[in-house]
């Protein structure tokens, strides 16, 4: 089976396809997604703010910060909403 993923809103209107290998909640205006087996991370316009480059992620903060790991080596980033 080939399940993706995608997104719906509180009502449960989809508003991004599902179209993701993998896929975490929207946390400080960002969710991580999987494709191709890496994670990056989209805003909630579905714009991929950070194309995949990521072995694993991990949840992120409500302050924005998402560990995650390139070759084994793991690191902090920090995603903010820009106005």
């Amino acid at each position: 089976m080939n399940k993706k993923w995608g997104f719906c809103d509180k009502e449960g209107n989809l508003i991004f396809e599902c179209s993701y290998e993998d896929a975490k909640s929207f946390e400080n205006g960002y969710a991580a997604i999987k494709e191709n087996n890496l994670w990056g991370f989209i805003d909630l316009e579905n714009y991929k703010f950070i194309k995949g480059s990521f072995d694993e992620v991990q949840n992120m903060t409500s302050e924005g910060i998402a560990p995650v790991s390139r070759g084994g080596n793991w690191t902090l980033i920090e995603l903010k909403i820009m106005n």
